[in-house]
């Protein structure tokens, strides 16, 4: 086995590239360069340069030879050089092309495997490329993992790839039937490939039918090893191809009935033979299949029958002998193909005599009879007379057959054949008919659409006063009848349906009259059908539209695709009963294929059957967002330490607050592409706040970035406002409380809102020096304000953090707040330092000014608000309430618990 090992060496004066190559007594230098050979390579391990795996030289002999320097030119750059097996054989494989790409993404080269397996670049320079297989033998799958490769001046990069077999697989059927097309149960066969080795041996069902599957595509040859019962063996081979374009042949095969014949000896008793003896002959169904004579020799034959049961009636004996009527069983069979059978006949004559009585035993005259012999000749007619007796004489010995044709009157015809035999044990057989009053009968004939017999249909019988007279129920030739009805209307009623067929319990009216002694009815059933509906809805109950599915029935036939509407259901009706089988082939957007198959039972019991199939969302691929935090105008800059920022996704819904790092950093990973808001929710101490609305967009697979500048403050401190509960009885907690809005008017007049967060806290930075007044304007949630006073005033000192500590009893719900972002425009007004009047439901009301964005962030317990422009003048509420209306601009909003609410403002 050989193996190419590529390595490189330093030369003296260049870099040269070369190919070691290893046989089984020699290892030598193949220098690329020149035509002479170098040796000295010492046994040992030499190291790939891009695969870990090391190579053992040992037991090499070095040969030698000249270097021709004149030929010598150094090489720089590499080759990428790829092997193609077969994933199971280890076979190398022809046809793979493969598609090299630099570090930029671009096409270098396009190689394709030769018939060694071997694709081999040009000289590639140095750097990082990308293989990808484009394309797979032919008869094989793609193997389409990419392979990274780093590519090093004067070395060659050795790859293995390996690839699948395609799956190509189809079935085949045969269909046994005889001459007539009836399909034959038991006929075995055994099934070769073209290289003569059995794959499988099958037998055909009740249906004729026989399968054999996963067979791979070629060419595959049928022998019959056993027939059906009764026919003969077919010994030709039968050639059955599969491929793409007939993945599932039929061979219909024809076999023909096994054939024989039989033969009848007519002797007397005293073994002299009879010429003349006629014998009907009956196959095992009662059917007559041949009529033969005895000849001179007292011999009879039939021939050319299929294997099977017979019957011979000998319907005339030889002259002047008695007819000897019993039925003879024969055999035809493989064992007896020509059997042979003696009958004797015996000279012999008589007579015999009917009595016709009625049912009381009363004999009757009038009645008409013919009398035919076994040959079915009639022989005479006689009547009975007064005394209700018929007679005829002068008989031969043999049977006879007595036919009414006509009844004493009053009387139904009784036309049944009555046997009579002449025999020397009844030289003159009596027999006595009985007569009944007139009477009909009727008959059910019941069929399908499409006029096949139906067994198994149940019928009740009423007569016209609606009493219950019989219940009947159809045979295998779907025919039911019930006699012994006297003359009336009936009605039939359906109360069993052939099994797979609808119950049709439509009332049938049926006459018997002596026009309509017997009338026959037709009553067509309807194949039993159903349907199946899936109901498609993913793992939150949410019902999804437009799951596509294909819908095969037990033999793996596609008889449609449904698809869910907007409702996620899809609804398959008129399906005959039986399994069926569900593929889901699209799922709903946004939502992964569950391709498993799904069985379905439509049946009497469940006649539409309804399954619900549960798709998973597919996981969005996420992005990041970045915001950094730095000091305006700083050189270098100054990264800024615990600011704090809301953000918000694109339904305004808070995602989160966040501080940032040591590096004035925040970064927020694995957040669903789309549009988020970002708003500084505190500015870092000893700078001033940026209440700005960012919007921003974070893209799958990329990080946003935004930076947010602050301009620093000098000269400030700080105000802590901490909000506690007390408990029942009026005492201090250290429980703190979220959600506390107070109204602080600065040294200046300027009036702030702020709500305590869930430290219970309110932190300003940056504020000038000076007294402040407190005002708590609502309470937490579950507590009250404080009943004696709400009001505090603090004073604030340069570099000084002021702590206010406010207390509340305990009392009702807890609301919670929201945040409110108001954006103000104008054609003619300044919107910077534009002071507004926001008003609650209680006609409280929180005074805010916008920011040099022309904005108003700020937080509000959750109720309804309306805006106003504050008036340049103290108003009373009745003022504001009358001039309200008169605003041009949308002034009402809702404040939502943890909710982003946006308002647009025109003044």
């Amino acid at each position: 086995m050989k193996r190419v090992v590529y390595s490189a060496i330093m030369m003296i004066m260049a870099l040269v590239f070369f190919a070691v190559q290893e046989t089984e007594a020699e290892a030598a230098v193949n220098l690329s360069t020149g035509s002479g050979w170098s040796t000295g390579l010492e046994s040992g391990t030499q190291e790939s340069p891009t695969d870990p795996t090391a190579f053992a030289l040992s037991g090499v002999q070095a040969s030698s030879a000249s270097l021709n320097s004149r030929c010598f030119t150094p090489i720089f750059g590499g080759y990428i050089e790829i092997t193609k097996y077969d994933a199971t054989t280890f076979k190398k494989l022809a046809g793979a092309q493969f598609t090299i790409y630099n570090s930029a993404g671009k096409v270098v080269e396009v190689i394709t495997s030769n018939a060694y397996g071997v694709a081999k670049s040009g000289k590639l320079s140095t750097g990082i490329y990308k293989v990808v297989e484009t394309k797979a033998p032919a008869g094989y799958e793609l193997e389409s993992s990419p392979a990274s490769v780093v590519v090093k001046s004067c070395l060659t990069v050795c790859l293995k790839k390996y690839n699948k077999p395609a799956c190509t697989t189809g079935s085949l059927n045969i269909k046994k039937v005889d001459e007539n097309g009836r399909p034959l149960a038991g006929a075995t066969f055994d099934v070769f490939n073209a290289s003569g080795v059995k794959v499988g041996t099958v037998t055909t069902n009740a249906n004729g039918v026989a399968q054999l599957n996963n067979l791979p595509y070629g060419e595959y040859t049928l022998v019959e090893t056993k027939a059906p019962a009764g026919y003969e063996l077919i010994t030709t081979p039968i050639k059955v191809t599969i491929s793409k374009t007939t993945p599932c042949p039929t061979a219909t095969v024809v076999n023909k009935k096994a054939k024989g014949g039989l033969e009848v000896i007519k002797e007397d008793e005293s073994g002299k033979r009879l010429e003349g003896a006629i014998f009907d002959v009956f196959n095992a169904s009662g059917v007559k299949v041949g009529t033969i004579t005895t000849n001179a020799n007292g011999v009879a034959q039939l021939n050319d029958l299929p294997y099977g049961e017979y019957t011979l009636v000998e319907t005339k004996a030889p002259a002047g002998y008695e007819l000897d009527a019993t039925p003879i069983k024969v055999t035809v069979s493989k064992d007896t193909p020509k059997p042979s059978v003696k009958v004797v006949n015996k000279e012999s004559k008589g007579g015999l005599e009917v009595v016709k009585e009625d049912e009381s035993g009363k004999r009757l005259e009038g009645a008409v009879f013919d009398v035919f012999n076994a040959s079915g000749v009639k022989v005479g007619t006689i009547t009975t007379n007064a005394n209700g007796v018929a007679q005829l004489n002068d008989l031969p010995y043999g049977e006879y057959t007595l036919v009414e044709t006509k009844a004493p009157a009053g009387y139904e015809l009784d036309a049944t054949p009555i046997k009579v035999t002449v025999s020397k044990d009844t030289p003159k057989p009596s027999v006595k008919v009985v007569n009944k009053e007139s009477k009909g009968g009727l008959e059910v004939v019941k069929e399908d659409e499409s006029g096949k017999r139906l067994e198994g249909a149940v019928f009740d019988v009423f007569n016209a006063s609606g009493v219950k007279v019989g219940t009947i129920t159809t045979n295998a030739n779907g025919v039911a009848q019930l006699n012994d009805l006297p003359y009336g209307e009936y009605t039939l009623v359906e109360t069993k349906a052939p099994a797979g067929y609808e119950l049709d319990a439509t009332p049938i009216k049926v006459t018997v009259s002596k026009d309509t002694p017997k009338p026959s009815v037709k009553v067509v059933n309807k194949e039993s059908k159903g349907g199946l509906e899936v109901v498609k809805e993913d793992e939150s109950g949410k019902r999804l539209e437009g799951a596509v599915f294909d819908v095969f029935d037990a033999s793996g036939t596609k008889i449609d695709t449904i698809t869910t509407n907007a409702i996620g259901v899809a609804q398959l009706n008129d399906l005959p009963y039986g399994e069926y089988t569900l593929v889901e082939t699209k799922a709903p957007d946004g939502y992964e294929l569950d391709a498993t198959p799904i069985k379905v039972t439509v049946s009497k019991d469940t006649p539409k059957p309804s399954v619900t199939v549960v798709n998973k969302e597919e996981e969005p691929e996420l992005g990041s967002l970045k915001i950094i935090k730095y000091e305006k105008d700083s050189d270098p800059i100054v990264y800024l330490q615990n600011a704090v920022f809301e953000v918000y996704d694109k339904n305004y819904s808070l995602i989160g607050t966040y501080t940032t790092n040591q590096d004035g950093v925040i970064l927020i990973n694995d957040l669903e592409p789309g549009t988020y808001y970002v708003v500084e929710k505190t500015a870092p101490p000893g700078y001033e706040e940026d209440n700005t609305f960012y919007p921003i967009e974070v893209e799958a697979g990329e990080t946003a970035e935004i930076a947010h500048p602050n301009v620093k403050i000098n000269d400030v401190g700080a105000l802590k406002i901490v909000k506690y509960a007390r408990d029942a009885f009026g005492g201090t907690t250290t429980t703190t409380l979220p959600g506390a809005t107070f109204k602080i008017t600065y040294p200046d007049g300027t009036v702030v809102t702020e709500v305590t967060d869930e430290n219970g806290e309110i932190n300003l930075y940056n504020l000038s020096a000076g007294m402040y007044v407190i005002e708590e304007t609502i309470a937490p949630s579950g507590y009250v304000l404080d009943p004696v006073s709400n009001t505090y005033t603090v004073g604030v000192t340069v570099g000084q953090t002021t702590l206010q500590n406010v207390y509340n009893r305990p009392s009702g719900q807890r609301l919670g707040e929201g945040r409110a972002v108001i954006f103000v425009t104008s054609m003619s007004l300044d919107t910077r330092g534009q002071k507004f009047w926001l008003i609650d439901s209680d006609n409280n009301v929180i005074q805010a000014e916008t920011n040099t964005f022309g904005q108003i962030s700020t937080y509000l317990p959750v109720g309804d608000y309306k805006i106003l422009h504050a008036p340049e003048s103290e108003l009373t509420l009745q003022a504001i309430d009358l001039n309200f209306d008169e605003v041009k601009e949308n002034t009402a909003f809702k404040i939502q618990k943890d909710k982003l609410t946006i308002v647009n403002l025109s003044i």
